[in-house]
Formats: structure tokens, C-alpha cells, sequence
């Protein structure tokens, strides 16, 4: 199944991935979003002035921000890689961007140690 999401995402120019468990990571390298990339990007789509706290915004902010990840990546590497998030990148600069003390972390917390989502 996620071979099969990564190449529905690549059908729109990108391919994610949250986590590698489970992955074949040897068919093809994967990009590696570093730390400072990701809190660019979740810092630029804050600036559009909504809550992504909001359960009804969070996934609206999780998707702008993979796109913009998308975006920079499709224009910096030619080859197309798919990108690798880690996921606990992801949790601790979402808290820490939007100022939510980790403890106080909603659904997102029972995804911390969780390592087979993909996106």
C-alpha cells in the first residue's frame, strides 16, 4: 500500500513519506527533509493567519506544508527523490511553531511513537 500511495502522489509531481518503516528505501534514495527546511516551511504557511492547532484546520496546515516541501524540492532535485519527513521532526517543530508545550499535544500525540504512518 505505500508503494502504491508514493506512486499516486508522484502522479501530482511528489511523493512524502512520514516514516521509513516498512519502506524499501534501496529501489530509489529518499530526500531527507532537514530540521531547518521543515520549520521554514511551517513557519511560512503560519503566516497565513489561521489556527493549524484547529482540528478542523490541521490538516489543511499538514498539506501546505508538504506541498511547499514538494515545491522546493521538485526545483532543488532533479532526480525526483521522494521525500522522507521524520516523524519526530514533524511532532516536536509543529509544537514548538505554534507554541503548544508537547504534554498538551491532542491526537498527534498518539502518533509520536507510531512509525508506520506515511502520507
Amino acid at each position: 500500500m505505500t508503494l502504491q500511495l508514493i506512486r499516486n502522489l508522484r502522479f501530482f509531481g511528489f511523493a512524502a513519506v512520514l516514516t521509513t518503516a516498512g519502506l524499501d528505501t534501496t529501489a530509489q534514495p529518499l530526500l531527507v527533509v532537514d530540521r531547518d527546511v521543515l520549520r521554514a516551511a511551517m513557519v511560512e504557511e503560519l503566516d497565513e493567519g489561521y489556527d493549524p492547532t484547529a482540528t478542523t484546520n490541521s490538516a489543511r496546515f499538514f498539506a501546505e506544508v508538504i506541498f511547499s516541501l514538494a515545491k522546493t524540492a521538485r526545483t532543488n532535485d532533479p532526480r525526483g527523490r521522494p521525500l522522507l519527513i521524520q516523524q519526530e521532526d514533524w511532532f516536536h517543530i509543529f509544537h514548538e511553531v505554534n507554541g503548544v508545550p508537547e504534554e498538551n499535544a491532542g491526537v498527534e500525540r498518539g502518533l509520536r511513537s507510531n512509525t508506520s504512518r506515511t502520507c
